[in-house]
């Protein structure tokens, strides 16, 4: 066999007519057999972009937590509310419903403010509110300056219960309202200590009670209040 390189002829053996005939084939197929054996590579490899794409990812665990958590948040607890009345000098007087720990200026504020008549030096107004509590806003032309119709109830809490002199009257002894404590008498239901104070300057003043009912002369303590605390209550000795 004669070539031709470099312009200078070349005599090869004539087995290599052979060699450069099946050459291209032999080529070919080295070049598929590479290829075949990186595509099994890349198909076993367990971080081929292949495999991740078709792994199902289950999110259901994720998306009913994110839904519990919204569900939560976006509903409020009735245990951790309170309502209160509030009328008088406030633009909206109405009941409204606040969160447990709220102030009395909270209450103003939902109220759509004070007017411009109202008296706010007479009244607390970082003073705690109370579950169904009534507050009458006074104003500056007024002679009675008491803001505090009713406490309410003083166990709104949720972790706060009453006690079983509050549940059944049986169930301990009675409060005698002649001798009992501030403490005492705040263990009366719908009994704050603004009003067992009362209580105590009023017989203080005044001398004992004569009747359990006489405890209505106390301002703050009507017939609605003396109703739900008179089976609690004695003036015996």
């Amino acid at each position: 066999m004669k070539i031709r390189f470099l312009k200078k002829e070349i005599y090869l053996p004539s087995f290599f007519k052979f060699v450069f005939a099946f050459l291209p084939i032999v080529s070919l197929i080295l070049l598929g057999l590479f290829i075949s054996g990186t595509r099994n590579r890349e198909s076993l490899s367990p971080f081929s972009d292949s495999s991740t794409a078709t792994l199902p990812i289950d999110d259901s665990s994720s998306t009913a937590e994110e839904f519990t958590a919204s569900s939560s948040s976006d509903v409020p607890s009735p245990m951790s509310q309170i309502s209160i009345y509030i009328v008088g000098e406030v633009n909206a007087p109405d009941v409204y419903t606040l969160s447990i720990g709220s102030l009395l200026v909270d209450a103003i504020e939902a109220a759509g403010g004070a007017t411009d008549t109202a008296d706010l030096k007479s009244i607390n107004l970082a003073y705690p509110l109370n579950n169904n509590m009534m507050i009458k806003i006074p104003s500056v032309n007024d002679s009675d300056k008491n803001w505090i119709i009713d406490e309410g109830n003083l166990f709104s809490e949720p972790d706060k219960a009453p006690s079983a002199a509050q549940t059944d009257p049986s169930a301990d002894e009675k409060v005698n309202i002649n001798k009992a404590t501030v403490s005492q008498l705040c263990s009366l239901p719908g009994i704050g200590e603004s009003t067992a104070q009362k209580i105590v300057d009023y017989r203080d003043k005044n001398g004992p009670f004569e009747s359990i009912y006489d405890i209505t002369n106390i301002n703050g303590i009507k017939d609605a209040k003396y109703e739900q605390i008179k089976d609690y209550i004695t003036v015996d000795d």
